[in-house]
């Protein structure tokens, strides 16, 4: 059964549900909500949809116009490079976020994101951002620093990478 869209139940129950699927407190795991309250949290997911995604599924592909932001509630998902030969560039795991250079940029997807594991997907819509901003600014902001604060630790993991090599 495909689990509800935030705009068929109320914010309380989507909520709910979020914290069932990620089996503790969203506001800790899901690193998107840290920094919000409970009620902001939940003001802020009216807007999302759950999306189950089978192993081995492209949750993104490269190439792809579209401005869509993932969080990952559970299962394992791998970013990839062309070349299966390789080794992922980075792996995902419950409450790790994806797609967002499409999501702040509209630029083409960099790279392609593969389900390893049956995985539940919080999926964030392009123009949320604009509404969340507009209609939520603090939640917006507290959003958009935690957000921030994850891509600059993917940053700080990437340039230790560079440095070893």
């Amino acid at each position: 059964m495909q689990p509800p869209s935030a705009a068929f139940v109320s914010e309380a129950v989507f909520f709910e549900l979020l914290a069932e699927r990620v089996a503790s407190d969203p506001l800790h795991q899901v690193q998107l909500l840290r920094g919000l309250s409970r009620e902001e949290a939940a003001r802020f997911l009216s807007r999302a949809t759950l999306l189950r995604v089978a192993a081995g599924d492209l949750v993104v592909r490269r190439g792809d116009r579209d401005s869509t932001l993932y969080a990952l509630l559970s299962g394992v998902a791998e970013l990839a490079v062309a070349d299966r030969s390789k080794p992922p560039v980075a792996v995902f795991g419950a409450g790790d976020s994806f797609g967002e250079i499409g999501f702040l940029t509209g630029v083409a997807r960099t790279a392609n994101v593969v389900a390893r594991t049956d995985c539940e997907v919080l999926v964030l819509s392009g123009d949320f951002l604009q509404r969340l901003v507009a209609d939520e600014p603090a939640i917006g902001a507290k959003v958009l620093l935690s957000l921030s604060r994850e891509l600059a630790g993917r940053l700080a993991l990437a340039t230790e990478r560079l440095q070893a090599l």
